[in-house]
């Protein structure tokens, strides 16, 4: 896995919120038609998985932090 976070650049928390804003779900996108609901999903499918890195990156620079301690 540790291979695989260092593929990535750093992630910042800022660019995880400015993502979540501009690709919430609302009750609205439940109405739209089915490709355009798979379509919202692929969107918040990319920004999941941008999350989870940056939580995995966090995560792991704080076990590095604790260990320096």
């Amino acid at each position: 896995m540790s291979d695989y976070l260092e593929k990535w650049p750093a992630i910042d928390e800022m660019l995880i919120e400015r993502l979540e804003e501009m690709y919430a779900l609302t009750d609205s996108h439940l109405q739209a038609d089915e490709w355009d609901r798979a379509y919202l999903a692929g969107q918040r499918d990319v920004v999941n998985k941008i999350k989870g890195i940056y939580q995995q990156q966090h995560k792991r620079a704080a076990k590095a932090q604790h260990k320096r301690q």
